[in-house]
């Protein structure tokens, strides 16, 4: 039995097992490089094989959601500090519902592994337009279960909107829209001024871009709930400049000289 892309996911889940028995003393480094060809699974050398190895199977999902081999890995990736680096090489296959959900399984066991941090390393801009594209194809559930873990963080304390909130309407000022859980509203709702004051700036930014009609409704829409927000409410000025904005933005003129509500 060799650590190499035919390895399937049972045996990967045999490796992990016994490499922690190396960690104990109670097997030699040496016998576990001589059975399985590697020194160490879960380094750097090691994650595009099991990039491919994760990739490759084709168990039923339920299956794979069930197998200690998703834990044990999670832990593994902890140890070495590799989590931030193996996701990388999983999102390009992410793009079916099957393979995205793989991939969503070993990030939630990643995140709970950590649960005081994790978000920032992982909920990269290339993940969230995976887990953007895979909700708008039906694969709403999975992703949905990690806005839930983004939200139990932030109420816990350990996650600061101001780190989340950017990436999430660079992605698409969308999300709420086609993502279920209304996260990006969430984190607006716990915001403080400065995080207020720069997705105000940013949204109204995107406005001045060719933004799709449908785009322009949505974000209009939270710069109407930024303009409310409790941590700006006494800033009558800045409350008034993104109003004002957002009129100029939304109206046309028509040639006749009369206007026209987008």
């Amino acid at each position: 039995l060799k650590f190499d892309d035919s390895t399937g996911i049972d045996s990967l889940y045999f490796i992990l097992a016994v490499q922690n028995l190396v960690k104990e003393g109670r097997i030699s480094a040496d016998l576990f490089k001589e059975t399985f060809g590697v020194t160490e699974v879960g380094k750097k050398s090691t994650l595009e094989t099991i990039s491919k190895i994760l990739m490759g199977t084709q168990v039923r999902m339920i299956n794979f959601g069930d197998h200690p081999v998703v834990p044990l890995l999670a832990s593994t990736l902890k140890q070495k500090n590799s989590s931030k680096k193996l996701l990388p090489l999983l999102l390009p296959s992410m793009t079916t519902a099957y393979k995205g959900n793989i991939g969503i399984t070993l990030l939630r066991a990643c995140l709970n592994e950590n649960p005081e941090g994790g978000i920032e390393e992982l909920l990269s801009k290339d993940c969230l337009e995976v887990l953007h594209n895979l909700s708008l194809k039906g694969n709403k559930d999975p992703v949905l279960q990690i806005m839930d873990i983004v939200e139990s963080r932030v109420k816990d304390g350990n996650l600061n909107p101001a780190n989340l909130l950017p990436r999430l309407l660079d992605c698409t000022v969308c999300w709420d829209k086609h993502v279920p859980g209304n996260i990006v509203t969430f984190l607006i709702s716990k915001s403080d001024e400065a995080t207020v004051r720069q997705i105000g700036d940013s949204l109204i930014a995107k406005f001045k871009t060719s933004m799709t009609t449908a785009d322009q409704i949505h974000a209009g829409g939270l710069l109407v709930r930024l303009v409310g927000h409790p941590a700006v409410i006494t800033d009558i000025d800045w409350r008034t400049s993104i109003l004002h904005q957002l009129f100029d933005l939304t109206v046309i003129h028509a040639p006749s000289g009369g206007t026209t509500e987008l």
